[in-house]
């Protein structure tokens, strides 16, 4: 609904902003020149990337774009999910939380899920 953008007391607002060339302004219409897609991925990649909490869904997702688990039956989409965002109850995740109670620091390695 553009309504709003075309009564007097906000038509005149943009206005003025556009012709003080103020700081809001100019964001807004560099944000807009840009591919804000591209943007975002360009981000989310970065963010994944500097994760360390992340570094086993890095070694499964390596792009951007949906996933073909998604597709299988619902509950192998959760678990399958909680597994890839380390939302699950195994011991490496756990065992991390545990450690960080305690004052102590495990490895990875040392938090292995008994079998």
């Amino acid at each position: 609904d553009n309504s709003m953008l075309t009564t007097p007391l906000v038509a005149y607002a943009i206005k003025e902003q556009v012709t003080s060339k103020l700081d809001w302004h100019s964001i807004i219409r560099d944000f807009a020149a840009k591919d804000p897609p591209a943007l975002f991925i360009t981000n989310w990649e970065r963010t994944r990337i500097m994760n360390r909490k992340l570094s086993f869904y890095n070694t499964m997702k390596t792009s951007f774009g949906e996933e073909s688990y998604l597709n299988l039956e619902r509950g192998l989409v959760k678990r399958t999910a909680q597994l890839r965002t380390s939302a699950h109850q195994y011991h490496i995740e756990t065992g991390r939380h545990q450690s960080i109670r305690l004052g102590s620091v495990t490895t990875r390695r040392e938090r292995a899920c008994p079998l």
